[in-house]
């Protein structure tokens, strides 16, 4: 990342590390499955040895990769965020902080952007259904972020348990409400562990899955013998129930238990 650099310190001293052109991987040394690790952080925390921190600069950005506890900026957790000059990564015990020019140059190249803040892609705006799409995601993430008017929200929520429920006009509504907010890096860092959870989320259901099965296997498997305990439970009782018959009717069984013991 010509001219960017992390300043790392922790319990194992400080130093500076040159980021690289385009995808730099932080993260501990012995990562498993070959991935290359071009800055070793050897000093983090055990919760952290199979996390990785990807930091980008086209824009600078930084995201997150893992199960641990994940890395924040000014306390605040991230998945995805990004990254200006000066910002400070904590992490599993460890302190980067980012600077170098090229994040500025990037910041810029942001800004810049042709278009009026607030609107979708050039691409997006030019198909209606991808538009539709676009506004209908980001009205989503800005009721669950509080970035859009809350009495528009109450009311979209009456009017969806009334069954009076108009996905587009709810949509343009809110979209249209929160639309000030929509550079906020919220809704970048949302959309990411969106995007994320979306991922994951056939594997989830898969292991969710497996569990049942499991569980209702277990349930089948006490139900097969909770039966087979009462079949032979009655079964003996009916059996009880004719030698007492017979034995009133003047009919001992002793004698054949005895010659069934004797050649036993």
């Amino acid at each position: 990342m010509g001219g960017s650099w992390l300043d790392i310190s922790g319990p194992g001293g400080a130093r500076r590390e040159i980021l690289r052109e385009g995808l730099t991987r932080v993260g501990h040394g012995e990562i498993p499955d070959e991935v290359e690790i071009h800055v070793p952080l050897s000093s983090l925390g055990p919760s952290a040895r199979g996390d990785q921190l990807h930091v980008w600069n086209r824009p600078p950005r930084a995201v997150f990769l893992g199960e641990g506890t994940p890395p924040n900026i000014a306390g605040r957790p991230f998945d995805e965020t990004a990254l200006r000059p000066g910002d400070v990564i904590e992490w599993a015990g460890l302190s980067l902080s980012y600077g170098g020019s090229a994040a500025e140059e990037g910041l810029a190249s942001l800004e810049e952007l042709p278009g009026e803040a607030g609107t979708p892609p050039a691409s997006l705006a030019s198909s209606p259904e991808q538009e539709r799409i676009w506004k209908r995601l980001v009205a989503g993430m800005m009721v669950e972020l509080n970035m859009t008017d809350r009495g528009l929200v109450r009311r979209w929520q009456k009017r969806v348990m009334e069954g009076e429920f108009v996905v587009e006009d709810c949509a343009q509504e809110l979209y249209e409400a929160g639309k000030p907010g929509i550079d906020d890096l919220r809704l970048l860092e949302r959309s990411g562990r969106l995007l994320r959870d979306f991922l994951m989320a056939p594997l989830a259901r898969g292991a969710r899955g497996a569990g049942r099965r499991a569980r209702r296997a277990t349930k089948r498997g006490l139900a097969y013998l909770a039966a087979q305990f009462i079949a032979i439970a009655v079964y003996s009782l009916i059996l009880v129930l004719i030698m007492a018959f017979l034995y009133q009717r003047g009919i001992s069984f002793d004698a054949l238990f005895e010659r069934v013991l004797a050649r036993n």
